[in-house]
C-alpha cells in the first residue's frame, strides 16, 4: 500500500534528522510543541505525522515539506 510507504518515509527521515542533528525526541517535542507520546507513536508506526507536524518540521528542520514527503532528494527548502 502507498500510503504506508510514505507515512514510513516521512518517519525515517525525521529519525534520520534528530540523529544527524543529535537531537532528542525530548528536544523536538519542547521545541516543536508535539506531545513526547505523538513522537513514540510516530517512531513506533502507529500514527503518522499531520500536515500540520510536516509543516513545523520541515520549518524546524530547515528543510522543504517535500524533502519529508519522499518527493525530492534535495532537502532544501524553495526559495
Amino acid at each position: 500500500m502507498w500510503f504506508l510507504e510514505l507515512f514510513m518515509d516521512i518517519i525515517e527521515k525525521i529519525f534520520d534528522l534528530l540523529k544527524q542533528q543529535n537531537i532528542t525526541a525530548y528536544r523536538l517535542s519542547k521545541d516543536c510543541d508535539i506531545p513526547e507520546v505523538t513522537i513514540s507513536h510516530w517512531k513506533a508506526g502507529r500514527q503518522a505525522p499531520s500536515t500540520q507536524a510536516v509543516k513545523k518540521l520541515a520549518v524546524y528542520f530547515g528543510v522543504s515539506t517535500d524533502y519529508l514527503l519522499g518527493l525530492t532528494n534535495n532537502p532544501k527548502p524553495y526559495d
